[in-house]
């Protein structure tokens, strides 16, 4: 898989949702290539284990995958700040390959 991002780079994922790279290749709950995130917030699903299959570790809600269309380098983007929101403690916010909330929606 040829990306334009690595294991570790600071993302930001489709809109106002930032965090690190963690994973990227094959998963067990899909096809073709996933990128594997630790979100700074806890707006995700899982923590970096899917369906007892472990990817990376990461916080309870911080772990998301997402297809790698989805990932933006935050390095190649102009240096505004991006707001985020907040899950509340214990909730996760997403469905594993649901895309998230399109700005101003």
């Amino acid at each position: 898989m040829s990306c334009e991002f690595r294991v570790g780079e600071r993302v930001q994922i489709t809109l106002p949702v930032i965090g690190t790279v963690r994973y990227i290749g094959k998963t067990e709950f899909g096809s073709d290539d996933w990128v594997g995130v630790e979100l700074d917030d806890p707006m995700g699903k899982h923590d970096g284990s899917v369906r007892n299959n472990r990817y990376f570790t990461c916080p309870p809600c911080h772990g998301l995958f997402v297809r790698p269309k989805s990932v933006i380098t935050l390095q190649k983007r102009d240096s505004h700040t991006v707001p985020s929101g907040k899950a509340e403690e214990g909730q996760c916010t997403a469905e594993e390959g649901q895309s998230l909330p399109k700005r101003g929606a």
